[in-house]
């Protein structure tokens, strides 16, 4: 094991442990028969131990975009401290995922306020959506092309709602409120498991490969390619 697992003190039962970070690598040495393993005690209040709890929240798959960009900017600024020298490249190692990646939801994060408190509203707030208005400079040009954002997802919402005399009532297609929110969760699932693909492919295509190895691989890639198309179409 390379590197000790993380643990902090159960404050409810004395002498005993909780896992921070390396449970895999803990049911691993089990599996292996290990009588003991390294590991370093955090305190929970402690910088490292809340480092190592926003790194595991950014991979949870019901998080919105703008939840990630800012637990990322949270986590940049918690590694930097007082050393301003600290780079995106080393928040890339810690996270496992690409510099591009980060850097472009690190830009989400410096979005105007307005902005990020209506995307906390809907998962509709895509990163791909959120990451346009980013790279635009002028704040007017950006808060226009926020507002023709906004009106196409309202009048999607439009769809799924029926005012009645008590207020406005959810409904999708003759779906009840419970079956919308698990449409909601699945469309969340299905933005973050593209986003891990396109990072994949993303670090794939970085390979350099020779004659013989293309070989082997375009069946594959053309197999991809396909499916690509299929879902696409």
């Amino acid at each position: 094991m390379l590197d000790p697992i993380l643990v902090r003190e159960n404050e409810e039962k004395n002498g005993f442990y909780i896992i921070v970070d390396g449970e895999r690598r803990w049911r691993a040495c089990q599996e292996l028969n290990f009588a003991n393993i390294k590991c370093r005690v955090v305190s929970s209040d402690s910088e490292g131990y809340k480092i190592v709890a926003l790194t595991q929240n950014l991979h949870r798959d019901d998080l919105l975009p703008i939840e990630k960009a800012n637990a990322f900017a949270q986590l940049l600024s918690k590694m930097q401290g007082e050393n301003e020298n600290v780079k995106q490249s080393e928040l890339m190692k810690i996270v496992n995922l690409s510099e591009n990646y980060i850097s472009e939801i690190l830009k989400i994060s410096t979005l105007d306020d307005a902005i990020k408190e209506e995307a906390l509203k809907s998962n509709k707030w895509s990163i791909n959506r959120l990451l346009q208005l980013a790279k635009i400079k002028s704040q007017d040009l950006r808060m226009k092309k926020f507002n023709e954002f906004k009106a196409v997802i309202g009048r999607k919402r439009e769809g799924r709602r029926e005012i009645g005399g008590k207020g406005e009532k959810i409904i999708s297609r003759g779906k009840n409120s419970a079956d919308t929110a698990t449409q909601d969760k699945k469309i969340a699932r299905l933005n973050s498991r593209a986003d891990i693909f396109a990072l994949f492919l993303e670090k794939f295509v970085k390979i350099k490969f020779d004659d013989a190895e293309k070989e082997i691989i375009t069946p594959n890639l053309d197999k991809i390619q396909k499916l690509i198309n299929k879902v696409l179409s």
